[in-house]
């Protein structure tokens, strides 16, 4: 094998992959080393990090290579993988071009093919059209049009190139309009239309140049397709008044740029959105791309741009005008920003962010301009698209600020304009910025989060927000004016309007969110506010819409099938409206009245006992009307299977009882568990329809009565056992069954008869196994009755300490 030879020096390069989706991904930086031996020529790029290889291509005779403007190079390999490498400097790129020329001329490498077997050689000659002149263009028409192959596209791309033909046609074209030849016209129009599919970079960078563009556009104007109309893509194009610089772009090769990247999109949108192919289509796309990088990764780095920009919002002399045109230009920007990759993306808004990004929302979000609340919402998002985390850290920061020092916080104006704001698109855009916010686990684990710390910034902001926003934010709702949903009569119609609906809506929809995300934040503030019984007053609406977002509230509720949900359901009485608004469907098959029978159908499926029985027991007589459905017969069906389960076996019997024997071993932790959760659970009217008297917390007997016992048992001889323990079981365990205690209050002499027995078989096996034994260990201190009244007392300490904290834990949520 021939040595290898390299140039000496490499070039710093990134590579990148056109993906799936035409959009290209970064694979990485590194540097690219052009090598050739005496049977290849290839390109190798190792990665800057590792030494890694990137990319290692060899150089083909067929493979079409395109050069775009003076930093990109870009081919597809054999196994039709489109790659480019965008050199750092101009140098490099001109070099690996001049080298991939070379190689491609070169007759005894153009010979071989990836595998080294020889190739018929291909002639190169240029391809030639006529001159551009009127009595030409037919001839000139005909010529492109059959130029088919890839490698006759390649010759007449080249000619067009070397011979400047395109700059050659414009005189044409002004004739042909100044003798308004429509027949030269047109056909000027198909020339121009298919040089710019021939798929070459060069004449695609050519024809937006400064010196020809409206010159283009003009011959695209007549299009022979609509013969009676006419384009005003010039007018469009010379109108310089679109392009504003807020703040003066030093560097002209970067305004440039801009211009070019325009005008690709506008030839790709506008002049050529219907005859484009998908060649074509990629490069331009490939264009545009490469040029939004440059533009971004030269402004971002520029702090001088980005400070003169942001301290234009800070000035008091600056206009409001101006102010809204730097609101206009950050929009464009992390719009720009949005197709890079994440990388690069996290460079350009962490560079926005450290000279003052966030001061921008104080004027966008509230200007009286409909389009510059739009431009500063959709930065918003485009900020929590990004990394959510950092604007939840902004406003944790400015709540831990001296109010008096610090302006009005980014979250009070985001709910502010949410309320108040009447422009629907706008209302929207707000409700997915509230929504990113509060999604604090987006694409991360139940368990991932539960380990997640109180202190961070994510906590943090939850704990803000309902602590001090949510009842701002729900305020809409809260507001609206209770009156009676009954089965019968008449009810009051609850007049919204249209912007008014809209805000209940996505109130509505925060809520369902709220409900399943956030478990015991969502639950206190439920407990803690009148929400169940205002959302169900949306139900006396107009709007079907509004209805169904109030009907999708509860089902998010009863779909935790959480008891505390359950009861507080039940408690506020929003399952008469429910059944009221499910009657006044009529039966209709819509969306209202599907959403409504779903949620009876899952509480039947899943069977609720709570729910099953209440909406029986209540509404039972009013469903059974409604013979459309199966679901109401279904669930009184379900609701006489609870009430009156099978008879128990004999061996389920058996089990229980032996189930609750081994429950009388004192208070363990889970029953305390239990009851906390029957605590929770209860509603205060359920506790109080039980007893109207103060309760203590758990039953003890009385000091005095267990003394008197005491001392009637002290003439005994014999130590009698103890039978405290399995009381107090019984007086702490809610589930004990009277089986139980029936089995606890053995008599006396029966429980004296049976620890004689046990002590004489005790001291017959301690006989016979006498001898086996080990030495005893030294006696112990007998047992006194001092003692048993000093291990009754710490026995009812513990007792006490217990049911102490328990109702300290209680009080407390209360």
């Amino acid at each position: 094998m021939a040595d290898a030879t390299s140039t000496e020096k490499s070039y710093r390069v990134k590579l990148y992959q056109l993906g799936e989706n035409s959009n290209w991904e970064d694979k990485g930086t590194g540097y690219c080393t052009y090598i050739q031996n005496d049977l290849q020529a290839e390109f190798l790029v190792k990665s800057e990090t590792d030494e890694s290889i990137l990319l290692q291509s060899r150089i083909e005779k067929n493979r079409l290579y395109q050069k775009q403007q003076e930093t990109l190079i870009v081919w597809t390999e054999d196994n039709d993988v489109d790659l480019a490498l965008s050199f750092q400097e101009a140098d490099g790129c001109a070099a690996l071009w001049d080298h991939i020329c070379d190689v491609q001329r070169d007759h005894s490498l153009a010979g071989q093919d990836i595998h080294g077997s020889p190739q018929p050689f291909m002639a190169t000659s240029v391809v030639s059209l006529p001159p551009p002149e009127m009595s030409n263009l037919n001839k000139i028409e005909a010529i492109i049009k059959d130029c088919v192959t890839l490698d006759q596209k390649e010759r007449l791309s080249s000619f067009i190139i070397m011979e400047n033909y395109i700059d050659s046609l414009l005189p044409v074209f002004e004739t042909c309009e100044d003798l308004e030849d429509l027949d030269g016209l047109h056909v000027l129009h198909n020339i121009m239309r298919s040089i710019i599919l021939l798929n070459d970079n060069n004449i695609i960078e050519h024809v937006i140049k400064d010196e020809i563009i409206l010159g283009v556009v003009g011959i695209l104007e007549y299009d022979p397709q609509f013969p009676k109309l006419k384009a005003n893509h010039r007018e469009f194009l010379a109108d310089n008044s679109k392009f504003k610089q807020v703040v003066p772009i030093r560097d002209k090769s970067v305004e440039s740029k801009i211009h070019q990247t325009f005008r690709l999109q506008y030839l790709k949108d506008v002049i050529l959105a219907r005859v484009f192919d998908d060649p074509t289509f990629s490069i331009i796309n490939s264009m545009i791309f490469f040029n939004h990088v440059d533009i971004v990764t030269h402004l971002q780095n520029d702090s001088e741009f980005l400070n003169s920009l942001f301290n234009i919002l800070a000035d008091a002399r600056a206009s409001l005008e101006k102010k809204r045109e730097v609101v206009l230009f950050v929009q464009e920007f992390c719009s720009i920003a949005k197709n890079l990759q994440m990388a690069s993306r996290a460079e350009v808004y962490n560079s926005l962010c450290n000279h003052g990004l966030f001061q921008i929302f104080e004027y966008s979000l509230t200007d009286s301009d409909v389009k510059v609340r739009l431009a500063g919402a959709e930065i918003l998002e485009s900020v929590l698209e990004h990394d959510s985390d950092l604007v939840r850290s902004f406003i944790v920061d400015q709540s831990k600020r001296d109010p008096k020092e610090s302006s009005t916080s980014l979250i009070e104006v985001i709910i502010d304009q949410f309320t108040k704001d009447s422009d629907e698109g706008i209302k929207m855009q707000y409700a997915e910025v509230m929504r990113a916010l509060l999604d604090t686990n987006a694409g991360i684990g139940e368990s991932v989060m539960a380990e997640i710390s109180r202190d961070s910034d994510a906590g943090q902001f939850l704990v803000l927000f309902y602590d001090k926003y949510m009842v701002q934010y729900v305020k809409a709702i809260l507001d609206i004016e209770t009156k009676p949903i009954t089965l019968k009569g008449d009810i009051e119609e609850l007049v919204l309007s249209r912007s008014e609906a809209e805000t209940c809506l996505h109130i509505c929809d925060m809520l369902c969110f709220a409900i399943r995300q956030h478990g015991i934040r969502s639950k206190y503030f439920m407990l803690s506010s009148p929400c169940f019984s205002k959302v169900a007053q949306l139900l006396r609406c107009k709007q079907q819409h509004v209805k169904a977002a109030a009907i999708r509230v509860f089902r998010a509720c009863v779909g935790t099938k959480d008891d505390f949900y359950l009861r507080n359901l039940i408690k506020n009485h929003v399952f008469e409206p429910i059944v009221r608004t499910l009657l006044n469907t009529q039966g209709r098959d819509n969306l209202l009245n599907s959403s409504i029978l779903e949620l009876f159908d899952f509480i039947r499926k899943e069977n609720l006992k709570l729910l099953v029985s209440h909406i029986v027991t209540q509404f039972g007589d009013s469903l059974d009307k409604l013979d459309y459905s199966t679901v109401f017969a279904q669930l009184r069906t379900k609701h006489e299977q609870n009430t009156d389960p099978d008879p128990p076996s004999e061996e389920t019997a058996k089990a229980a009882a032996s189930t609750a024997t081994v429950r009388h071993e004192g208070w363990g932790s889970e029953t305390v568990d239990d009851q906390e959760e029957e605590y929770f659970n209860t509603s205060d009217e359920e506790a109080g329809e039980k007893s109207t008297e103060p309760k203590a917390l758990v039953e003890y007997d009385d000091d005095e009565e267990e003394e008197e016992e005491e001392e009637k048992e002290e003439p005994s001889e014999e130590p009698q056992p103890s039978t405290e323990s399995e009381d107090d079981s019984s007086s702490l365990s809610d589930e004990k069954s009277k089986d139980d205690v029936e089995e606890d209050e053995k008599s006396q002499e029966d429980v004296e008869e049976e620890v004689e027995k046990a002590k004489e078989a005790n001291d017959t096996v301690d006989e016979a196994t006498k001898e086996e034994r080990p030495p005893p260990p030294p006696p112990k201190r007998q047992h006194s009755d001092e003692d048993d009244d000093g291990d009754l007392l710490a026995a009812r300490a513990t007792r006490r300490a217990a049911a102490a904290a328990l109702n300290s834990k209680k009080q407390k949520f209360r």
